[in-house]
């Protein structure tokens, strides 16, 4: 009887600890995600902090680490908008224990919705990560890796600026240290579980039987120790967690090209640009019930500049389509709202955004580096140089680097580069605000001798210089298969090369000579379009008068372009015009436009009755805020007077709300071989560029005249005077995907030059004459950038003065 009263009361005390520890759990927020996910999928969990706002998380750190990692996500304010860029910056501060600033630098994000990948046991698609709240939407993760100086102690981050559509912005951060143990390193490695050593090896790019005891030492030893801010939560700051699948539940690394919710972006054109042939699927749904659906696939290749049309018919409510793609550009509309995703089953390159500190070498301010001890064979390094230009430095023309390679014995060997004023596709100074430029790396390889004592690095221009230098011995990157090349992104892997800093490396950057470069891994399919030098500043081309005007649109084929709050209001979009009704254009009928916009204030589907030439068409459904509508979906042309009966709905020509960043629409300046046209400007600052954009209709090469003339106090009777005489001679290019005209005529290729307008142009008025003498037509975006004072790169083509 004794026993049986101890085991029940054994069991109820139990019972207690049971529901006792499930409610500590619940009450800490690690209760189960509100996310339909099986129990079998061992969920990754991590606690975020919020950043309050305007006050900052405070860490102390310990042991003085050598890195940090600081991750980030942004917790958006309503349904995500899977095409969108959310734009937020954080700025980072790293002090000694005197509170000097050790480190200190703004990071610019432009976080995506997160990725969706599909679970291993149920083949459920979900979001790769979430929150506890469901109604609460996720970011993807981004990720700094920062290297300190000796001396860190406390970590300072606060939030600079956020997106609207970001509600708040959560942080965790690690600091690299090495463990208390006083197990060997080598047993510690020993004692790892098989999950541990994965995780520790899955950047790992070769084989395992090549990790040498030291490297298994130095895995085991150091580990990222999260760190937790000072202050008290709910006063100082709040925390959440975050939800993960793990790796090992995921059953395809699917690289999403888009996807769309349900009736938020309906009937639009989805462009996606296909990098490498492979295997591809299309899967789409929808709720309508009942209802069949169509989906036209239009899919140009550029290898033979051919473009075929394909129609996909369903009736069920869910769609799935094997394709098979070569390079070039996949563009889909359907009959229907639904949700559609494009990815890869062949391929798949994950994408890191990688930083990477840089130095500004200025002229008679030369970098020095103070090099190791004699070594036995010579040592390779490489110098990448970049042109560049901010708000109040610049490289000027004929920029100039040498380096200088000292020996014990006083001799000099010395070599030079000269570096490309070629615009930067990739990469973006991560820390500068708006008004920046930067050109493609310029690299130059070369052996120091054995006995050399240090390096000089010297230029008679401002550029941003970087020293690597590489392990003889060790494998080149070139050797590893493709699929891992992107090892050297991850904070435990080795680089193939390491970066050097130069001698007096806190003094420059107390000087403020520190720039951090973001890099763009070139993904399977990228999602940064080619940047026109036009994007942002204002246009000449407002008042044309008389003279021959056409629309240059583009669609743009890399859904999510990143653009910030700031640069939303400075997009060069053509001024909103409403219409009642669409006219023809001409006495032809020509079609109005190719397509259709739409906005209204509910998002829910909604049937549109219309007309053409007063007679009634057959209804067709839209859904979302705004969109696009055409001839697929109107199944006729856009000929004749188009009348929309639905109220509640305003409709666009060729325009295009302010607030979409998918459709971007220039004017350009038809100009004709022969012909010669002049447009007026006045200029508004001591230093001005004017930005000359080409887009060429043949592949024949192009000889341009451009000439300033000064009308300031000019009669009629007088003739002007000519300020500046320009002749350019402009090569085509060989591919060109980018702005297309609204018709039918194709744009051959595109090329720009700009013409530095300084104080010499001391006048207020002139006009800009542009003469074509040989090549066809071609259509001309003219871009003004009124910069006070900074100076400017003046890029030329090839060019003579006449």
């Amino acid at each position: 009887m004794r026993i049986l009263i101890k085991i029940i009361a054994i069991s109820g005390l139990l019972g207690i600890t049971i529901i006792t520890l499930m409610s500590l759990l619940s009450s800490s927020g690690l209760e189960r995600a509100a996310q339909p996910i099986p129990a079998s999928v061992k969920l990754d969990i991590s606690r975020s902090y919020i950043i309050p706002p305007e006050k900052i998380l405070d860490y102390t750190l310990t042991q003085s680490p050598r890195k940090l990692w600081i991750s980030s996500a942004a917790i958006l304010d309503g349904s995500d908008n899977k095409t969108a860029r959310y734009p937020y910056h954080l700025q980072v501060r790293v002090e000694d224990k005197e509170g000097n600033t050790l480190y200190q630098n703004q990071f610019h994000h432009h976080a995506r919705a997160t990725t969706k990948v599909e679970l291993k046991v149920n083949g459920q698609v979900v979001p790769e990560a979430f929150l506890a709240n469901a109604q609460d939407k996720l970011a993807d993760t981004e990720n700094l890796h920062l290297s300190l100086p000796p001396g860190a102690t406390r970590l300072v981050i606060s939030q600079v600026v956020k997106s609207p559509a970001i509600k708040e912005v959560a942080v965790r951060a690690y600091q690299h240290v090495q463990r208390s143990s006083r197990v060997s390193a080598l047993d510690l490695w020993q004692r790892l579980s098989q999950k541990q050593r994965d995780n520790l090896l899955q950047h790992y790019p070769f084989d395992i039987a090549f990790l040498s005891d030291e490297e298994k030492e130095n895995l085991a030893e150091f580990r990222w120790q999260p760190l937790v801010p000072a202050g008290d939560e709910g006063q100082d700051y709040q925390s959440l967690l975050i939800y993960r699948v793990p790796q090992t539940d995921i059953a395809v690394k699917r690289h999403l090209l888009s996807q769309y919710d349900h009736h938020s972006d309906a009937y639009k054109r989805v462009s996606f640009p296909i990098e490498f042939a492979g295997q591809y699927r299309l899967e789409a749904s929808h709720l309508f019930k009942d209802k069949k659906a169509k989906i036209n696939m239009s899919w140009f290749n550029q290898n033979d500049s051919w473009e075929t049309r394909q129609e996909f018919e369903f009736s069920s409510s869910h769609f799935s389509q094997s394709l098979q793609l070569k390079p070039g550009l996949v563009t889909f509309t359907s009959s229907l709202p639904m949700s559609l995703t494009l990815f890869s089953e062949t391929v798949f390159l994950e994408e890191h955004d990688h930083f990477s500190p840089t130095t500004i070498l200025q002229p008679e301010q030369p970098l020095n580096w103070t090099l190791a001890a004699k070594t036995e064979l010579p040592t390779p390094y490489q110098l990448q140089v970049r042109v560049f230009a901010e708000q109040d430095i610049a490289t000027g023309e004929n920029a100039e680097v040498n380096v200088e390679m000292f020996s014990e014995d006083s001799s000099v060997k010395s070599l030079s580069l000269t570096p490309s004023y070629t615009p930067e596709l990739d990469s973006q100074l991560a820390n500068e605000e708006f008004f920046n430029w930067l050109g493609e790396k310029s690299t130059i390889y070369f052996e120091v001798p054995s006995d050399a004592t240090h390096l000089k690095v010297s230029s008679n221009q401002p550029v941003l210089a970087s020293l690597f230098t590489r392990i003889a011995s060790m494998p080149s990157l070139r050797t590893l298969p493709q699929e891992k090349r992107d090892w050297y992104d991850y904070p435990a892997g080795v680089p193939d090369w390491f970066a050097v800093r130069p001698d007096n490396w806190p003094q420059h950057i107390n000087a403020g000579n520190i720039r951090v470069l973001k890099n763009y891994h070139k993904s399977l399919l990228s999602e940064r379009p080619l940047q026109d030098p036009d994007e942002t500043y204002q246009s000449l081309l407002n008042d044309f008068g008389e003279l021959t005007l056409s629309d240059l649109i583009v669609e743009n084929p890399f859904p999510g372009q990143p653009v910030s709050t700031e640069e939303n209001t400075a997009l060069n979009f053509a001024p909103l015009a409403r219409y009642p009704e669409f006219e023809p254009n001409d006495q032809q009928g020509r079609p109005t436009s190719a397509r259709l916009f739409f906005l209204r204030d509910e998002a829910d589907p909604i049937q549109v009755l219309w007309r053409k030439n007063s007679k009634a068409q057959k209804s067709f459904w839209i859904a979302g805020k705004w969109g696009i509508v055409d001839e697929s979906i109107l199944n006729t042309t856009l000929t004749g007077t188009l009348s929309f009966d639905t109220p509640g709905i305003t409709w666009w020509r060729n325009d295009m709300p302010r607030q979409d960043t998918q459709w971007q629409q220039r004017r350009g300046l038809l100009l004709k071989s022969g012909e010669t046209l002049t447009i007026n400007n006045e200029k508004q600052s001591d230093q001005e560029m004017l930005t000359f954009v080409l887009y060429q209709t043949g592949t024949e090469p192009v000889t341009l005249d451009v000439n300033l003339l000064n009308t300031s106090r000019m009669t009629q009777e007088q003739q002007s005077r000519t300020l500046l005489k320009r002749r350019y001679h402009i090569q085509p290019e060989t591919l060109y995907s980018g702005y297309q005209l609204s018709g039918k005529r194709q744009l051959k290729g595109r090329q720009s030059f700009s013409v530095l307008l300084d104080k010499d142009l001391a006048n207020s008025e002139h006009q800009v004459q542009m003469s074509l003498l040989q090549g066809q037509d071609v259509y001309i975006s003219i871009v003004k950038r009124v910069v006070q004072p900074t100076p400017i790169i003046e890029r030329y083509r090839t060019e003579v003065d006449h």
